[in-house]
């Protein structure tokens, strides 16, 4: 993912350090509702809905004309409830 905002956007290396680093922080968020989430609905349920989305999103990220397109498309898929449900699934059997 760098390596293509480094190439198709000329990307500086701190704007793409700070991209990934709310990324990572947003993606810290979602860890308890990700886990919430799966022990209402199911792990398998709450990997689909999350993951329908994420990968649209990243999907429309590739075509983007401009670096604010790419990034607010992308950022989904990096932060959402698919990589906390990924984490979190085996904790929600011990609930």
């Amino acid at each position: 993912m760098a390596l293509w905002l480094f190439e198709r956007f000329d990307l500086s290396l701190p704007a793409a350090g700070l991209f990934f680093f709310w990324s990572s922080v947003l993606a810290a968020f979602s860890y308890p509702a990700a886990a919430w989430i799966a022990r209402r609905i199911g792990l398998v349920k709450t990997m689909v809905y999350t993951h329908i989305p994420s990968s649209i999103c990243l999907n429309l990220a590739a075509p983007s004309p401009n670096l604010t397109l790419a990034i607010r498309f992308s950022a989904p898929s990096m932060s959402t409830f698919h990589i906390s449900a990924k984490i979190t699934s085996p904790l929600t059997s011990l609930y």
